[in-house]
């Protein structure tokens, strides 16, 4: 399955779920609530990753022989933004737990699961880098790393500005 595919498939789940989820939450508000549905499915965004990494694989023009590389690069950072977006679910879950070791315990088993995520990425990305062209290496240099996702509030800088928390 080719990049552009994928991100077509994962924008096309994504708004299949907000729907179903709007679809959900219009039901029992009688007839202005049809209204309100088709709506919302209208006013669906797309999300804001998935538009700069289509943005980028378009700018960058991949030869096809890169493609492969781009794809495990934007594989390894999609996983990571869903397994942030997993823990931060689970985190209410996590707060109500009594055993302060156990908390502790989980807290250092992420943050060593973000770690081998992020070293996934950086070889990912080193992959690639290697693969394109100068052209597209400075086309890359000031957008790659910001598609990595911050990550215990450190965030990749813009070129020629400090890391910044949000």
């Amino acid at each position: 399955m080719s990049a552009r595919a994928a991100t077509v498939a994962l924008l096309a789940a994504l708004a299949l779920a907000a729907a179903s989820d709007a679809s959900a939450q219009g039901r029992g508000r009688g007839a202005r609530g049809g209204a309100e549905k088709s709506g919302q499915a209208r006013d669906l965004k797309v999300d804001p990753l998935e538009e700069t990494i289509e943005e980028l694989r378009v700018d960058l023009k991949l030869a096809p022989e890169q493609q492969p590389a781009w794809d495990s690069y934007v594989d390894k950072v999609r996983a990571l933004v869903l397994d942030i977006a997993r823990e931060r679910a689970r985190a209410a879950d996590l707060a109500k737990e009594r055993g302060a070791l156990k908390r502790i315990d989980h807290t250092v088993d992420v943050a060593r699961d973000r770690l081998t995520a992020l070293e996934d990425i950086a070889a990912a990305a080193k992959t690639l880098y290697g693969k394109l062209t100068p052209d597209q290496q400075r086309i890359a240099d000031p957008r790659l790393a910001a598609l990595v996702p911050a990550v215990y509030g450190v965030q990749a800088a813009r070129p020629g500005a400090p890391p910044r928390a949000p």
